[in-house]
């Protein structure tokens, strides 16, 4: 039995009965019950199959993984941005290339390790 109640499962008013017993309170049998409910699921089924088909809700699996390859991306264009623009930089304020590209990569190093925070902290 789960003891979380927020992975319980509510109670199925297809299979409630009236007082407690085995008799459905619409008058029933328990196999027009059963078979109500069969086809009932089958309903909710081809519902969501179609939604998946139309276009109205994407694969789980899908999106988590599309997210990540997404987040990586970014990181990876935030960490290369110092040696990409950072002599650029340095030119146009006449200083250093090299410092200039080393303190580009700590301060950008350090808000992706502040972003990580704030994602961890929301989810």
């Amino acid at each position: 039995m789960n003891t979380d109640p927020a992975k319980s499962r509510k109670a199925d008013p297809l299979f409630e009965t009236s007082d407690g017993g085995s008799m459905p309170k619409n008058g029933m049998s328990n196999f027009q019950q059963a078979k109500t409910a069969d086809i009932y699921y089958r309903a909710m089924l081809a519902k969501a199959k179609l939604k998946m088909i139309t276009g109205e809700t994407i694969d789980r699996k899908k999106a988590g993984l599309h997210a990540f390859n997404l987040g990586r991306s970014l990181r990876d264009l935030f960490v290369s941005f110092p040696t990409r623009y950072g002599a650029l930089i340095a030119a146009a304020l006449e200083t250093d290339e090299h410092k200039t590209v080393v303190v580009l990569d700590e301060y950008i190093r350090k808000l992706l390790s502040e972003s990580k925070d704030v994602i961890d902290r929301e989810l």
